[in-house]
């Protein structure tokens, strides 16, 4: 498993701020995949830049309209996507979503 730290990169540093985590929307006990082949986030949380966790699979494919905190003004007509990683975070024993822009390999 890669080890990865989570936040907004600028320069050389970790921005210091709230960053938003997902959960994705399940099809069962698998994330829910449309035609298309891309999936849905559920809820949103915030942590702190800095957390660091571990890769815990495969990167999936979501819309970029429905992620907290992008300029949606860049998104043309809502079909621009994204990857996000599963990530788990020992300090909160969980894996939650992350895009990649949030992820920084350590």
């Amino acid at each position: 498993m890669e080890k990865v730290m989570l936040g907004r990169r600028q320069l050389d540093k970790i921005i210091s701020e709230k960053i938003p985590v997902y959960d994705l929307k399940m099809d069962g006990d698998k994330p829910f995949v449309d035609p298309a082949g891309i999936s849905f986030v559920g809820n949103v949380y915030g942590i702190d830049s800095g957390e660091v966790g571990f890769i815990d699979g495969t990167p999936l494919k979501v819309y970029k309209s429905t992620l907290k905190f992008v300029d949606k003004s860049e998104i043309l007509a809502g079909s621009e996507t994204t990857m996000i990683f599963p990530i788990y975070l020992d300090k909160y024993k969980k894996i939650v979503w992350v895009p990649t822009d949030m992820t920084h390999m350590v």
